[in-house]
């Protein structure tokens, strides 16, 4: 997966309601391409590139892509492996798990370098396991699935010249103080005063976070309680984001400073415009809780307690889930687990 400039890429994500937030690697742009997940979500890539008739889902929804033909699909890759003494491709999945229109599966070579074939396997077909699909490489294993067998010569073209850093969830390797960055992000969404964020960070660093976030992979948004410019993921609508007090900003609606710096307003359409926004401490933690509960248990089917700390950074989570768990929302279950029991429904709005 080498960096190159000579693919142009061009992304489209659906803004689902549904969509499930993206974990802090995604978000950030920083995910390992030689990770697992890392190396899966650069091949869903290949596939939407080379498919040209693809738009991608949100991180962690039920399918990868939607294609005009092959409608929902599921990505899967495998390097080739010895399986019981058997060479071959194993094409993992959840038993659980939604069951797509198609599967594309790209086998790879031993070494992960090389693209040897993909095919578009119908979900419902007989080759697919409760735990996936495994094709040996031998002449009657690859005979099975022959039928369903796609062309893998521009596969490999775009496995090979694909820009990784153009893809929203490796944009940002390589990029110096991204750390600091994102922590400041991280103070920004947690409605972080600016004075304070420049005091601890310093003005230099404050304002190559200004210039990164204009060319960044995520949305520019303002803080509505004191104005601070931070940035949201772009695959989750602002207005059910957990920290949904988060404004986009635009050519028609940005924030506004008195002559100290202080944050008075915004501007929308050329309206001024002061924040009304009341926000009830408790109203928010129940409903970041609740979101991520239902996410992984989506996903998952159950959170771990250090999961929901780090994904909410609530240090007074006992209260709010023991709320959950005593409205029977909420299953604990051992070693500190949870599961989502209660009716799964949109996050409610917030109250003005």
């Amino acid at each position: 997966m080498e960096t190159q400039n000579t693919t142009p890429t061009h992304f489209t994500r659906y803004e689902e309601r549904t969509s499930i937030l993206s974990n802090q690697q995604h978000i950030s742009g920083t995910l390992d391409p030689n990770s697992q997940v890392g190396k899966g979500t650069f091949i869903e890539y290949v596939v939407l590139v080379t498919l040209c008739d693809c738009v991608k889902e949100s991180f962690n929804y039920r399918y990868d892509l939607t294609s005009e033909s092959f409608g929902k699909i599921n990505v899967k890759s495998s390097s080739l492996k010895s399986y019981n003494n058997v060479d071959g491709w194993q094409f993992r999945k959840i038993p659980s798990s939604y069951i797509p229109d198609h599967y594309i599966c790209v086998g790879l070579d031993t070494e992960f370098n090389e693209i040897l074939h993909v095919w578009a396997i119908p979900g419902k077909c007989n080759l697919v396991g409760d735990h996936g699909i495994n094709i040996s490489d031998s002449k009657i294993g690859l005979s099975k699935c022959s039928k369903y067998e796609l062309d893998a010569t521009l596969f490999n073209v775009v496995f090979h010249c694909l820009d990784i850093t153009s893809i929203p969830e490796f944009c940002n390797i390589g990029v110096k103080n991204i750390d600091l960055y994102q922590s400041i992000a991280r103070d920004v969404k947690k409605g972080r005063g600016l004075l304070n964020i420049i005091g601890e960070y310093g003005d230099t660093i404050y304002r190559s976070y200004l210039k990164w976030i204009k060319t960044s992979n995520s949305d520019r948004c303002f803080n509505l309680y004191d104005g601070v410019i931070g940035v949201a993921p772009i695959d989750v609508p602002l207005e059910i984001h957990p920290y949904s007090h988060l404004i986009e900003i635009s050519a028609h609606k940005y924030p506004l400073y008195d002559y100290n710096g202080e944050y008075i307003g915004y501007m929308y359409n050329g309206e001024y415009i002061t924040p009304k926004i009341k926000p009830s401490d408790f109203f928010y933690k129940i409903r970041d809780v609740k979101y991520i509960i239902q996410s992984y248990t989506r996903s998952d089917g159950k959170v771990s307690l250090d999961i929901i700390l780090k994904e909410t950074g609530l240090e007074d989570l006992d209260t709010v889930i023991k709320k959950l768990v005593k409205r029977g929302d909420v299953l604990p279950l051992k070693n500190d687990e949870f599961k989502w029991v209660g009716e799964f429904s949109r996050i409610p709005t917030i109250p003005d």
